[in-house]
């Protein structure tokens, strides 16, 4: 593994409905050697509110690239919403992935500050080769040596 992938840094953005998957995301970039993070619920549940918000915050600006799952559900989140504008507004590299029945199109009713930038609507077969693509040209390098496994699919 190259010296970048051990220090890029992921910050998933995702509604509490996409905890799974943000979980399972986590998971394949960290076997692909990338450090992510996502905030899970119980954190959110447990913490007082300026301990949170400061890993939150702590996060966010360690963090290179911003992955985004944005569902119908994205809309009505204050923290969704909020994570999305400090990293559009920021210089961070990010992803912008919808959760069907999303389509590119809806982008705007959303998340409006998402709105005229490139998003990745996987397809089943797809998925993982997709992400893996669009993380390697986000952080401008191959991070990953090993091959796409069946594993990873």
């Amino acid at each position: 593994m190259n010296d970048i992938s051990k220090q890029t840094k992921l910050f998933i953005v995702y509604e509490k409905h996409e905890e799974d998957l943000a979980s399972d995301l986590k998971t394949l970039f960290e076997h692909w050697g990338l450090d992510a993070f996502y905030c899970r619920q119980e954190i959110k549940d447990a913490a007082a509110a300026e301990p949170y918000r400061k890993i939150l915050r702590d996060n966010l600006n360690r963090a290179h690239l911003v992955i985004l799952l944005v569902s119908r559900e994205f809309q009505w989140s204050k923290y969704c919403q909020s994570e999305a504008g400090v990293a559009m507004t920021s210089d961070k590299e990010r992803i912008i992935i919808t959760i069907p029945p999303i389509k590119p199109r809806d982008i705007t009713e959303i998340c409006p500050v998402l709105e005229g930038y490139n998003v990745l609507v996987p397809t089943p077969k797809l998925y993982v080769s997709q992400l893996k693509a669009s993380v390697d040209k986000a952080i401008g390098t191959s991070f990953c040596n090993a091959l796409i496994t069946d594993a990873d699919i």
